[in-house]
């Protein structure tokens, strides 16, 4: 089965905005919502989708979730 049509990381952030999280970190804009100028720039969904490292988004420096499976991913695209 071909599996280089899935969307790891995407679909965790799409996961993230669909439920409807408070975030209570970095970035400041909060998805948009503090800062209209921001927002105005790069569209509501850029914004939306600039969040930190949390449990469901994975960890950049120690990936175990998401953001492992777009490296196995991207790994088995480049046949690495």
């Amino acid at each position: 089965m071909n599996r280089q049509n899935e969307t790891p990381i995407y679909d965790a952030l799409q996961q993230y905005i669909e439920n409807r999280i408070v975030s209570f970190d970095v970035p400041g804009h909060k998805q948009g919502k503090g800062h209209k100028a921001l927002t105005d720039a790069f569209g509501q969904k850029c914004v939306s989708m600039d969040l930190n490292s949390s449990k469901p988004l994975d960890n950049l420096t120690h990936p175990t979730g998401v953001i492992r499976e777009a490296e196995i991913l991207a790994a088995e695209a480049f046949r690495a």
